[in-house]
């Protein structure tokens, strides 16, 4: 009898230790399982961060151009994108307007690049014709049902400050900037409504504050 108990409770050992060992190796499974998972959420969010940073990167505008330059790059730039122009006009005589002298860089009639005397910064970029175009690929004679809605997406049109009218294609974008699409109007209208077919006829950038 007590060999039998003996035994017995060697067996009963045996059990309850076999039980404790399956039970550790399966609550590591549980624990590399759980790690496995959160490892896999982790990777799926940072791909979907990736994602979005891509999309945000490649249709959402960074900063406002338009031929290549924006609005504070420096003369040397563009000399060195579109070499000597084929005039430079002095205004030393018009300072107080953007607050220096200034010139423009005239090239073919259809780019013009404003540059401050003492900054030597791009101050305002002109374009009238030609294959220039803005950063969305926004040019001369695309209709502005193509131009506007694409614009609109992104950017706010500005408000006359005498009227208090909405100036249609005179869009607030970043560095204090601002982006118009000129379009052929009647004499006296230079930002009302345009119908989705008429053509931009010419674009500027510029600092808002200098529209005062």
């Amino acid at each position: 009898m007590k060999t039998r108990l003996i035994v017995l409770g060697f067996c009963l050992c045996f059990f309850l230790l076999a039980a404790a060992a399956c039970g550790k190796q399966q609550e590591g499974l549980d624990h590399t399982n759980e790690t496995k998972q959160e490892d896999m959420l982790s990777e799926e969010e940072s791909n979907l961060h990736e994602e979005e940073k891509h999309i945000g990167e490649t249709i959402a505008p960074s900063i406002t151009m338009l031929a290549s330059t924006a609005l504070g790059d420096s003369e040397a730039s563009v000399l060195e994108r579109f070499g000597n122009p084929c005039e430079k006009i002095s205004y030393e005589e018009f300072e107080g307007y953007y607050g220096e002298p200034w010139y423009i860089l005239d090239y073919h009639e259809d780019l013009h690049f404003t540059i401050g005397e003492e900054s030597r910064k791009v101050l305002r970029i002109d374009v009238m014709g030609g294959e220039y175009k803005t950063n969305l690929e926004a040019g001369i004679g695309d209709p502005a049902q193509n131009v506007l809605p694409l614009y609109r997406t992104f950017y706010a049109e500005m408000f006359s400050r005498h009227s208090d009218d909405l100036l249609h294609g005179w869009f607030l974008v970043e560095q204090n900037g601002l982006l118009i699409f000129v379009f052929p109007r009647e004499e006296g209208d230079f930002a009302g409504p345009v119908l989705d077919e008429t053509p931009v006829e010419g674009i500027i950038l510029a600092y808002e504050h200098h529209f005062d």
